[in-house]
């Protein structure tokens, strides 16, 4: 019933939002103590990857702390298309997110 009326279901919601999260923190949108939550990966070494300003995603042992969001917000940042990620505004992200959902 959610794909045939192209709505996200809760779980979807969730991942969405933990998008929008990552690509405000990526354009630097969000307030500073939230832009000091994650570390870039050129912070930490002065390979030119392309993955080079993504945040990095934290060593973690438990289950529960595999599902925070400062783990999870990188993991599924990282999995997103470039031209997701290179999105000029956050309205146009937000649609090529559900675009992405309901293909």
């Amino acid at each position: 019933i959610f794909s045939k009326y192209k709505i996200l279901d809760i779980y979807e919601l969730i991942d969405l939002e933990l998008c929008k999260f990552m690509y405000q923190y990526v354009h630097n949108t969000l307030p500073t103590p939230l832009l000091n939550l994650f570390v870039s990966n050129d912070q930490v070494h002065d390979y030119h990857t392309r993955g080079r300003f993504n945040a990095r995603i934290q060593e973690h042992k438990s289950a529960i702390m595999a599902k925070s969001y400062l783990v999870k917000g990188p993991s599924l940042w990282s999995s997103l298309s470039m031209d997701m990620k290179q999105s000029v505004s956050l309205d146009s992200f937000i649609k090529k997110f559900k675009k992405m959902k309901f293909e």
